[in-house]
């Protein structure tokens, strides 16, 4: 209908051909027809395939779905993203392939399906991971699945490092730096300034055991390759050896009969 209005002609609604049905626009860069540009045609797959740039914000409430997208800028999802496909984030910084299940993170091959790959930069990179301000520190867990016992879990936070196979304890370190070893929930071996201890908390030697120290009788004397080592073995029922190798590199031997 002509001299009417634009916006009192019928909509089209979603049944336009994007690739020949025109819109109007006004090239700026043309004045033939006026000083203010000049009135042409151009369809929605001309506008898009312009490589446009917006300045100003750009807001879909409703679903967008791309063959191919690149953003050069800050993205921001609100709710959720969702991608059926590959999602590749900057140049290997994000990979993820849904359909193998695999995420990786500054990698550009996955070693195997089914797994997060983390590459750190071999510039020195750091891979982080945050708990929340509340928990004082975070854990990494490692489960078949999110409804079982853990297989094994790492905890850090300020009081040290607990390490977790299911959920018993099997090594810590504390902030300190004592480290304690675990069997079946019962500190089985401690490390700390004093010394070694194997059953019992060093208070007094380098080493100490709580319980008797079994030698087994070796083939062959010990080796020594050290200045300043002993070593005692158990040649049979009634024979200690003593080995030791003093400062000047020789090794002598000495036996002591058992009654």
């Amino acid at each position: 209908m002509a001299d009417s209005k634009i916006t009192a002609l019928a909509s089209i609604s979603t049944s336009t051909d994007p690739a020949v049905d025109p819109l109007i626009i006004v090239d700026v860069s043309d004045t033939s027809m006026a000083a203010s540009g000049t009135s042409k045609k151009v369809t929605l797959n001309n506008l898009l395939s312009s490589s446009p740039t917006a300045t100003g914000a750009f807001t879909v409430s409703g679903l967008v779905t791309a063959g191919s997208t690149t953003i050069t800028g800050a993205a921001t999802v609100g709710t959720t993203l969702g991608v059926t496909g590959n999602l590749t984030v900057g140049t290997n910084a994000l990979i993820v392939f849904p359909a193998t299940n695999r995420v990786l993170i500054n990698q550009t091959a996955a070693i195997q399906g089914d797994s997060l790959e983390i590459s750190a930069k071999s510039d020195g990179g750091t891979i982080s991971l945050f708990g929340r301000a509340s928990d004082n520190g975070s854990t990494l867990t490692f489960r078949a699945s999110t409804t079982v016992t853990p297989k094994a879990s790492f905890t850090a936070n300020d009081t040290g490092l607990s390490i977790r196979t299911g959920t018993v304890e099997r090594y810590n370190i504390d902030a300190t730096g004592i480290s304690t070893w675990s069997v079946a929930g019962t500190t089985a071996m401690t490390l700390n300034s004093t010394g070694l201890g194997v059953g019992v908390t060093p208070s007094l030697e380098k080493l100490q055991v709580n319980g008797g120290i079994v030698l087994s009788p070796p083939a062959t004397p010990a080796t020594l390759a050290t200045n300043g080592q002993l070593t005692v073995n158990a040649t049979s029922n009634t024979n200690l050896r003593f080995s030791y190798r003093g400062s000047d590199g020789t090794t002598r031997v000495a036996n002591l009969t058992l009654a």
